[in-house]
């Protein structure tokens, strides 16, 4: 079923593509079908409804977003984590901040001030400890006390946080770093 939501007197549900209700208008704000569930909030807690209008998991989070990759992130008491389909948590609620999954096996998390990189299965793959990260195709770029540094994929240091700028070249993959005036390339 292609079901889209659509709201009536500020209340949100679900219509085919007839227009016909499928899912009436009872959530105070809903969100797209992906991966056979909707995120729907109702009485200030989200949960997820089946295409049916059933709570495959039922309305208890603070906060909650999309499932992408068999993957949520939720909100209790302001701390963050990830549930899997059936609502379990496989990431527990202690971070400030989460990002979603989308299309990789891990996502940016947030803890104690600190970002860092979560894999699906609760592991870091990397530790919260930068003030700020980015994660590129085949490396990761870090940021502490106005510094810059690259990470590989394994979470080793490839250049520590002791560059003033950072770049990457537009022909291939190149990585460079710069110190003063002078800029440094960086092998993968």
């Amino acid at each position: 079923m292609n079901l889209k939501q659509s709201s009536k007197e500020e209340k949100y549900g679900y219509v085919d593509e007839s227009g016909k209700w499928i899912i009436p208008p009872i959530s105070d704000e809903a969100r797209n079908f992906r991966e056979g569930v909707a995120c729907v909030k109702i009485n200030c807690k989200y949960g997820y409804i089946r295409e049916d209008g059933s709570f495959r998991i039922p309305p208890i989070f603070d906060n909650a977003r999309t499932f992408w990759g068999d993957r949520a992130s939720v909100a209790i008491d302001g701390k963050y984590g990830y549930i899997d389909p059936d609502g379990k948590f496989v990431v527990f609620s202690i971070f400030e901040k989460v990002g979603d999954f989308m299309h990789r096996e891990y996502a940016c998390v947030t803890l104690n001030g600190k970002m860092g990189w979560i894999k699906k299965d609760d592991t870091y793959l990397v530790e919260p400890s930068y003030n700020d990260t980015f994660h590129h195709t085949t490396w990761i770029e870090v940021y502490n006390d106005s510094k810059y540094g690259v990470l590989n994929a394994d979470d080793e240091v490839l250049a520590p946080c002791v560059f003033d700028q950072i770049g990457k070249s537009k022909e291939n993959d190149d990585i460079y770093v710069k110190s003063g005036d002078d800029w440094f390339k960086i092998q993968l």
